[in-house]
């Protein structure tokens, strides 16, 4: 920036100030500054949407990783449906997180309702729900195939003549375990029911579990019958109140 200054016999002079290097160093650190709080926002922000994208919304496994433990749970899951419902729940819900406890609850629910077994039905529901069609395919055969090949051995071994004594001793440990499998299955999904519900719809579940319970223990094939009403008594129970709801939240009435 020039200065001009007037010397005496009217030349004019322009001269230059010195420059001013504290108001330079100045604005230098300022600017800095701001770089420095824009870089370490920006960071933050975006640590701050990867961890939340990871919390919400877990990365769906590699076809690899879901053959691998779909089959896992195929080899391991003795017990049947039982066990295979606590290994699933343990994977899905527990380990990973590909799957809330509502949503795991009701695929039970409706597999249940379904003919078939169930825990196959529901293994492929969990697959195709992490990988989609294709998961579903490798999914199920990787849970089916190695009950399957078990099957076929023991069924060789039967039909050949007397089975080894090592194979009625397994066969007899196995039976008298299914009880405690399916006990500690049913306390572990109870847990999570329980805690869905509060207030007079408690009440409600309750007598669901007992009438499930003693259903069980009696008609047997025909538990699906029971289930089923008691899907359309908490239906019906629920239209009225959501009926309220609704002409309360509509305007003009």
């Amino acid at each position: 920036m020039e200065a001009r200054t007037v010397e005496a016999g009217g030349h004019v002079h322009a001269t230059t100030p010195p420059p001013d290097h504290g108001r330079a160093a100045a604005g230098c650190a300022r600017h800095m500054r701001f770089t420095v709080i824009a870089v370490v926002r920006h960071t933050v922000c975006r640590v701050s949407a990867d961890l939340d994208g990871a919390c919400s919304s877990p990365r769906p496994p590699g076809l690899a990783v879901l053959a691998r433990e779909w089959t896992r749970i195929g080899c391991i899951g003795f017990g049947g449906p039982p066990a295979h419902i606590v290994l699933l729940r343990e994977l899905c819900v527990q380990r990973r997180g590909w799957l809330i406890d509502e949503e795991f609850e009701d695929a039970i629910a409706t597999t249940n309702l379904l003919p078939g077994p169930g825990s196959t039905q529901l293994a492929i529901f969990c697959a195709w729900r992490v990988r989609g069609p294709v998961g579903a395919v490798v999914g199920g055969l990787g849970f089916v195939l190695p009950g399957l090949l078990v099957t076929v051995l023991l069924a060789a071994l039967f039909l050949a003549g007397a089975p080894p004594t090592w194979v009625r001793g397994a066969g007899a440990g196995a039976g008298a375990a299914v009880g405690a499998v399916a006990l500690q299955a049913g306390v572990s999904l109870l847990r999570p029911g329980w805690s869905r519900v509060a207030g007079a719809a408690r009440a409600r579940w309750i007598a669901y579990v007992l009438l499930g319970i003693a259903a069980a223990a009696t008609v047997g094939p025909w538990l699906v019958i029971v289930l089923l009403g008691c899907g359309v008594f908490e239906l019906a129970w629920r239209r009225p109140r959501n009926s309220r709801t609704t002409s309360r939240s509509t305007p003009g009435r």
